[in-house]
């Protein structure tokens, strides 16, 4: 039997504080894909299960190709190299001052 857990997952961040980022819909949609991928090749499902397996993993593929390429795993938008060094330069000021 398989069973999907979709756990969140604690971020602490620089300054200590945590946070928790949840699994968005585009990795939702993929591990449901994969739990069904496993379940085509576990025995004794039948040639029509296997079918209407195959049918839902190629509708939930159509649904994943409007995401684009894979993101972040966990939701969060990506840094750029900008706002990294914006980020660093504005907690080195708040040291200094």
């Amino acid at each position: 039997m398989h069973q999907l857990y979709f756990v969140p997952r604690i971020i602490i961040n620089r300054d200590g504080t945590k946070r928790v980022v949840q699994a968005d819909t585009e990795v939702k949609l993929q591990l449901i894909t994969d739990v069904l991928q496993d379940m085509i090749l576990e025995p004794g499902s039948t040639v029509e299960q296997q079918d209407h397996l195959h049918d839902a993993i190629e509708s939930l593929n159509h649904v994943l190709s409007y995401f684009g390429d894979p993101g972040d795993s966990f939701g969060e938008p990506p840094v750029t190299l900008d706002e990294m060094q914006t980020a660093a330069w504005q907690q080195h000021q708040e040291m200094r001052s």
